[in-house]
This record gives structure tokens, C-alpha cells and sequence, in this order.
């Protein structure tokens, strides 16, 4: 629950960096920016350091795996690249490509 937790805080801060990344320049608050950036990126380093070689919670995909691959994986495409990435999260990484191996995720992604 508490993995669970830790993504149900982050997906939201993206969702808000998304929206603010809308605003024309002129109407964008860099201190906004900046804070949800922060607050997404400590939960990344919790979800980062709870990952391990298999699925968060057990030997099976559960919630907590399908919350930590989806903002992982929505992070580096739209909003925060320099950031979220194999480089920083390494084990996320790894996670979501395991995941990704199964259809009901790859088939999800957005072709941008």
C-alpha cells in the first residue's frame, strides 16, 4: 500500500508539471515548476530504492508495479527527460521494461 501510495503522489504533481508546461511562457510559475518537479522526484527515489530484480511487491505484477511504471514511464516522455531516465532510475527502468514485455502495458503507450 504504501508503494501504491508513494505513485497515487507522484502521477498527480505530473499531470500539474504537464498542465503548467501548457501555459503560454509568460504565464508559466517557475516556482510552481519547480516545487512539483522536486516533489515527483523524491517520489521517484523512494520507488526507485523499493525496486529490486522482480515485481515491488512479490514474485507477481501487482498495483504497486502498474503505479511505478506508469508514472516512470510518463515522466521522461512529457515532462521531466533531463531527470527520469535509465540514468537517475536505473531500476525503474529495468521494471518497466519487464513490464512492458506484457501487451496489456506495451500495448498503452502513446505513439507521440
Amino acid at each position: 500500500m504504501q508503494l501504491i501510495g508513494i505513485g497515487l503522489n507522484i502521477y498527480p504533481k505530473l499531470t500539474a508539471l504537464y498542465d503548467e508546461s501548457l501555459r503560454p511562457q509568460s504565464h508559466q510559475l517557475q516556482s510552481a515548476f519547480e516545487g512539483l518537479a522536486e516533489q515527483a522526484i523524491i517520489g521517484f527515489k523512494q520507488l526507485e530504492a523499493a525496486t529490486r530484480d522482480g515485481w515491488l511487491v512479490s514474485d507477481t505484477l501487482s498495483q504497486a508495479d502498474i503505479m511505478a511504471v506508469v508514472c516512470y514511464q510518463g515522466a521522461p516522455m512529457f515532462i521531466l527527460p533531463d531527470h527520469v531516465n535509465a540514468k537517475n532510475f536505473p531500476r525503474l527502468a529495468a521494471l518497466t521494461e519487464r513490464a512492458m514485455k506484457i501487451d496489456a502495458f506495451a500495448s498503452t503507450v502513446p505513439h507521440l
